[in-house]
């Protein structure tokens, strides 16, 4: 067994890639080594913006060896009718290097075969590795590459290669870089290459020429580092998750500086300034212990700490600039009020075929009349003024440099221009959520614009076809989906998904191409999708979401809630008897056609009136149950035909001769099914 090093010595690799290629590459290898027999053990990655490597421990010397049993010819041409073999039978051994006499037969279904055991001998494995890390690295799938030398292709440049298999150096070419043992360091501190002995030697050696070469030590060495610069600072830093790990794929060797700015920043808008130091400059802004803003930072060096004060200076000086072009957009956006920018959105184009922003904006408003009454709380002048204002900001300076911070510097400049506070906040909260798990509107207003902005965009889409795919989503719709769906739950909102969806429909007229029936049951099969995932998420049967999912449930909370209470009657004794008795009922009505009204006249046995009595009996308290959603009442109510409903079955034959009594006993059952499908769709349930 010996140990496999390979390393890409690269130009700068993008941040945003580093990670995810290098472990690609890890995962290719070692498909590579199953594929071809080759065991091999625990693997270590390594990651840096001028390298990928990859630590294989206890590789194998040579490949497995590999029996394959060969078919041949079936025995009735292989032997004649004394028993010798024929040319068929002596061919087959011959192509396959052994004497007849190796040649067994074996019995399968369709008859008698000639067949041989062959071995395949392992090859040497420093044989194969050359091939097999040549075409790794060329499979790599990276968002863009470039072109520098020949034909080759790769994120950045290649510069170097390092192939060790032991002690041994393989020979691995790739664009015009052979493969060799010599390592390079950090760029500044370490220029020159060392070679490496062996593949245990690597990480050190790297350490020994200031490189940390594991993505995780070196994460590790951003935050203490960002721990130390802000020793006897009364702050922390606002450490964002993805801040974190682009910084730490930027670095080979981690410093940590703080540095400081003029208070008199602190003026504008916290996010705007924590988006400056964070999206343009890479830097960690600091908070006190209320969250808010304090005037320092900490950035991260690529470097020892010599000469920190002459970087630092540096530093403050990138961010002073950065921070006055910031304030002189806030002040010259502050000079037009949100409102006079209205008529600007004449000229933002929403969705070509869709229109501008302005009618996008116009088609909310509309919804919003038709559907006021969905949302208990809203007041009609806060939400039209919101709806006016949302997208204002979007032909603002600002946003045109900061596009990350929409919404958000709508809401500082209506606090400037004196807007209602509701109204303000939900300039920024109807872009809530914007990815899983995000923050929701916390205030009516923001809910209702959050949702109909959705909703609209959702409608409008499906309307003129742009339908996601399994791999394509451009517009978000997943998201937008997911987000309505998630403050309906939260908010345990109380609205008709079927109207919503039909009423925004309603707003884009003639824009609408195809059948708009068809589209808006298209848009809630596309909601139900979504639920699905929630549903199951949350740990709930499979068979027990279809059955509620497969009736009417436009009602997204109400649908959620009855989903829960039948997960848990599921866990009763009892239940799956009762689903059996219940399915009994859907499956034998016929799937198409109308049948009439129950004829009680027609009733022949006492168990067809006594089911009848019982049902119709409850149906008013049934229907009143599940109105104030208390489910699990309703259900046991169904659950008392249980009895009545195998007397039926048994008492009667459903399927009578005479027309009109078979008629007569499947509009009752169908009278009764109507009742569970208001519920769920029993049949769907699994009792097995």
């Amino acid at each position: 067994m010996k140990d496999l090093l390979v390393e890409i010595g690269v130009e700068e690799i993008p941040a945003g890639q580093l990670k995810g290629a290098s472990e690609q590459f890890a995962a290719g290898i070692r498909k590579s080594l199953d594929d071809a027999r080759i065991e091999s053990g625990s693997v270590e990655i390594f990651a840096t913006p001028r390298r990928i490597g990859v630590l294989f421990k206890s590789v194998s010397e040579a490949q497995k060896e590999a029996a394959a049993e060969v078919m041949g010819p079936p025995k009735r041409i292989a032997y004649d009718a004394d028993g010798n073999p024929t040319q068929a039978a002596l061919g087959f051994a011959k192509t396959n290097g052994v004497e007849i006499s190796e040649v067994k037969i074996k019995t399968l279904p369709k008859g008698e075969y000639l067949c041989v055991m062959k071995v395949e001998k392992g090859r040497k494995t420093e044989e194969l590795l050359p091939e097999i890390i040549a075409r790794q690295i060329a499979a790599i799938n990276w968002a863009k590459t470039m072109k520098w030398s020949g034909d080759s292709r790769f994120v950045r440049p290649v510069r170097s290669l390092v192939c060790l298999f032991g002690e041994n150096v393989l020979k691995v070419e790739y664009s015009d870089v052979i493969s060799s043992n010599q390592v390079f360091g950090h760029r500044i501190l370490s220029p020159n290459p060392e070679a490496v002995s062996c593949p245990a030697k690597y990480k050190d050696l790297l350490k020994k020429l200031s490189v940390t070469a594991s993505f995780e030590e070196r994460k590790e060495q951003v935050l203490e580092e960002v721990k130390q610069a802000l020793a006897g600072v009364p702050g922390r830093a606002l450490l964002d998750e993805d801040l974190v790990e682009e910084i730490t794929n930027l670095v080979e060797f981690p410093s940590g500086i703080l540095g400081t700015f003029d208070k008199k920043y602190l003026e504008l808008p916290g996010e705007l300034l924590i988006e400056v130091m964070k999206k343009n400059q890479k830097y960690f802004p600091v908070l006190d212990s209320s969250g808010r803003l304090l005037p320092y930072f900490v950035c991260i060096r690529n470097g020892s700490k010599t000469h920190n004060e002459i970087v630092k200076e540096g530093n403050e000086r990138v961010l002073r600039a950065r921070f006055e072009d910031a304030a002189f957009f806030f002040n010259e956006d502050k000079k037009t009020r949100l409102g006079d920018r209205v008529e600007k959105l004449k000229n933002v184009v929403f969705q070509v075929e869709l229109g501008s922003l302005y009618e996008k904006i116009e088609r909310i408003k509309s919804l919003y009349g038709k559907t006021a009454a969905s949302f208990p709380g809203s007041e009609a002048l806060k939400v039209n003024r919101a709806l006016e204002l949302c997208k204002t900001d979007l032909v603002t300076d600002m946003i045109r440099e900061f596009p990350e911070l929409q919404g958000i510097m709508g809401r500082e400049y209506a606090k400037v221009d004196g807007e209602d506070p509701e109204v303000a906040s939900a300039i920024a909260e109807h872009y809530l959520p914007k990815f899983a798990g995000d923050a929701l509107p916390q205030t009516v207003t923001g809910r209702v614009l959050s949702i109909l902005d959705r909703v609209d965009t959702i409608s409008g889409c499906f309307a003129i076809g742009l339908v996601p795919t399994g791999s394509q989503d451009p517009y978000g719709l997943r998201r937008s989906t997911l987000g309505v769906i998630n403050q309906i739950l939260k908010f345990n909102l109380d609205l008709s998904l079927k109207a919503l969806v039909r009423c925004s429909l309603g707003t884009y007229g003639a824009k609408v191409k195809g059948d708009a029936g068809k589209i808006q049951n298209d848009i809630l099969e596309f909601f139900k999708g979504r639920m699905d995932v929630i549903l199951r998420e949350k740990g709930l049967r499979y068979d027990l979401v279809n059955a509620v999912l497969a009736v009417d449930c436009s009602n997204i909370a109400e649908a959620f809630k009855r989903a829960e209470v039948l997960n848990g009657l599921a866990k009763a004794d009892g239940f799956n008897s009762t689903m059996v008795t219940f399915s009994r009922v859907i499956n034998i009505i016929p799937k198409e056609g109308k049948l009439p009204a129950v004829r009680p006249e027609l009733f022949k046995d006492a168990s067809e009136k006594a089911l009848s009595e019982s049902a119709k009996g409850i149906e008013a308290e049934f229907d009143a149950l599940l109105s104030a959603q208390k489910f699990n009442e309703a259900f046991q109510l169904l659950n008392g035909l249980t009895g009545k409903i195998d007397g039926f079955f048994t008492g009667v034959m459903v399927m009578d001769k005479d027309p009109e009594i078979k008629e007569n006993r499947l509009a009752l059952l169908a009278f009764i099914r109507a009742m569970f499908l208001k519920f769920g769709d029993f049949s769907k349930i699994n009792t097995k």
